[in-house]
């Protein structure tokens, strides 16, 4: 009984606890993640983190990779600065993996003479890539959002390493070689790139100023589009 009595009490006296602390903590005074911060999607700073892929688009016809085996991935991270309602400016900093899948032609053997051997031959660029993009947006009155926007900037890559790669496949036997280096290669990338973007979703387009073979010895797409998701919570 008198068990039973302790827990009454107890129970009682937890509710006026929680009752007092109902009143003293309103609504409106809950503290949130951007109370009293400058930082926001909104405010003057903000950074987040972001993962992209984008597929080599031919500006013609006739080119000496296969185009939609060919593009680039990436990760990174972002930063902006508000100066006005409507303009932020801004860096990312990214590691990216680009790859162009070779056709088997006469320009590209000179370069690659495994063409003639190998069912799958194409090129690999480990990049630190940065940028600086302008950031316009669409919409004045925004709560912890971007809403639409539109950036516009340019971008240079330095290629950490980059090589060959070469995979042959068949009933007889299953061969995947990696070669490091490729005299013919270029070892940096530079261009401009656009986004229009919604929230966490953005279409991309880059174009990179810079042959990837040296002496445009192969006639690869320097335009590159895809899509990219910013990893933000709102």
């Amino acid at each position: 009984m008198k068990k039973i009595i302790v827990f009454i009490l107890s129970s009682c006296f937890a509710l006026v606890v929680l009752a007092q602390q109902a009143v003293v903590l309103k609504s409106d005074e809950v503290e949130t993640y951007y109370t009293g911060t400058i930082w926001g999607p909104e405010m003057r700073h903000y950074s987040y983190y972001f993962v992209r892929y984008a597929m080599a688009v031919p500006m013609q016809d006739a080119v000496d990779e296969k185009p939609f085996y060919s593009g680039n991935w990436a990760v990174g991270l972002s930063y902006k600065l508000k100066i006005v309602d409507l303009w932020d400016i801004g860096v990312d900093v990214s590691y990216e993996n680009e790859f162009h899948r070779l056709k088997n032609l006469p320009e590209t053997r000179s370069m690659v003479p495994e063409l003639a051997t190998f069912d799958i031959v194409r090129t690999y660029q480990n990049n630190l890539v940065g940028g600086f993009y302008n950031r316009l947006y669409f919409k004045r009155d925004r709560v912890r959002d971007f809403g639409w926007y539109l950036d516009v900037g340019a971008y240079y890559s330095y290629v950490m390493n980059l090589g060959t790669y070469y995979k042959d496949n068949s009933d007889t036997h299953f061969i995947k070689i990696r070669q490091k280096g490729n005299q013919y290669l270029n070892d940096q990338n530079y261009g401009a790139f656009v986004r229009v973007g919604w929230n966490q979703f953005a279409l991309y387009a880059r174009y990179n100023a810079v042959d990837i073979f040296k002496e445009n010895r192969a006639d690869l797409s320097h335009l590159s589009i895809g899509l990219q998701l910013n990893l933000v919570m709102f």
